[in-house]
């Protein structure tokens, strides 16, 4: 992954990467991520490692310090794609082999972005560079992806409930025919 982000740094100048985790509060950890960025070409004053913030308004106004978010894997990021989302930054994500690895996939898809789903760690960095590169179409983008994530399948709320009732439903059924099947015991 950190070849990957480093690649992605790499093909666009200028570009700067955010990482936040508690672990980045220890000294010794920021250290260790920075000299794997260095290992990767990419200079330690383009990442920036945040520890957790105090509140969750300052949680959610570092996402204003990024205009792309790279979804990690193997295990995507899940609550933090959707908050990206939320504040309207676009995330990229990778297909994976597993539940935990794919979330990113149906957060981008059900808000209407499946080309941000890559294959490969090259295709990933492609679709990063690729909306890196037009300014203007990542700002309109920023501008309206909240609006689209959350009137997109993630948080349309009535089809999903909807949907779940008619499971139930069917699972009580299939209970009480096989039930009535078996007979009193």
């Amino acid at each position: 992954v950190i070849q990957t982000y480093a690649q992605v740094l790499l093909a666009v100048p200028n570009s700067r990467l955010v990482l936040k985790a508690k672990p980045f509060l220890t000294q010794s950890v920021k250290q260790g991520y920075l000299d794997r960025f260095e290992a990767a070409g990419v200079a330690s004053s383009r990442v920036a490692l945040l520890g957790l913030v105090p509140h969750n308004t300052n949680h959610l106004t570092a996402y204003s310090l990024m205009d792309i978010s790279l979804d990690p894997w193997p295990y995507a990021g899940t609550t933090t794609t959707c908050e990206a989302l939320l504040m309207g930054v676009p995330s990229i994500t990778m297909r994976g082999n597993s539940h935990a690895h794919n979330v990113g996939i149906s957060l981008v898809t059900n808000t209407g972005h499946p080309e941000w789903v890559a294959s490969t760690p090259e295709e990933y960095v492609q679709k990063a560079v690729e909306l890196a590169s037009d300014i203007p179409a990542l700002a309109a983008l920023r501008a309206r992806l909240r609006d689209e994530f959350l009137s997109g399948g993630v948080c349309d709320v009535e089809p999903f409930v909807e949907e779940l009732e008619t499971i139930y439903c069917q699972l009580w059924s299939r209970w009480i025919a096989d039930a009535k099947r078996q007979g009193p015991e």
